[in-house]
């Protein structure tokens, strides 16, 4: 079995779990060493705590090598790189418009006003110069009326703006 690369290590220590009990509840914190750095992750039950330590643990006990830097198994770390879309697949839109969605239905109406008039402005500024980019206005009118109002089908004309 080949040796760990420079940024990896199989020096890997566990520490019981730690219950923090707050006003807000308790919450168990997973506690582990890699290389002598330590790292943790919190749980809101301890069976989840528990499970992510035998997790962790039973990676330990097979041999897995572990990242310096982030303190997570080697092979968890590359699942995640792969999953992890790449910068320039996802843009800035995509995602306003997906947070918007997320969030819409728990928003008072004054917050879903200032949510859909911040996205509105923010938007525009963020997008590249084009020449058939259309007015800073109508843009942002069509942002706001539609896309960060969580509003399906939109008429033609702010359809084709948005698109």
């Amino acid at each position: 079995m080949p040796g760990p690369v420079s940024g990896e290590s199989f020096d890997v220590r566990f520490w019981k779990i730690r219950v923090y009990k707050g006003k807000r509840g308790r919450t168990y914190a997973v506690r582990w060493t890699v290389a002598g750095q330590e790292y943790h992750q919190t749980y809101t039950t301890s069976t989840l705590a528990e499970s992510r330590l035998a997790e962790l643990r039973t990676y330990a006990r097979n041999g897995t090598a572990f990242d310096k830097e982030t303190g997570f198994p080697v092979p968890e770390i590359r699942q995640s790189q792969q999953q992890a879309p790449a910068a320039d697949e996802v843009s800035w839109y995509e995602t306003a418009v997906k947070y918007v969605a997320r969030r819409w239905d728990g928003l008072s109406p004054n917050s879903r006003r200032s949510v859909s008039e911040t996205l509105a402005t923010v938007t525009p500024v963020l997008l590249a110069p084009d020449r058939r980019r259309p007015a800073d206005e109508t843009l942002r009118h069509a942002l706001y009326l539609w896309a960060f109002r969580n509003q399906p089908d939109p008429p033609e004309e702010a359809a084709s703006i948005l698109t």
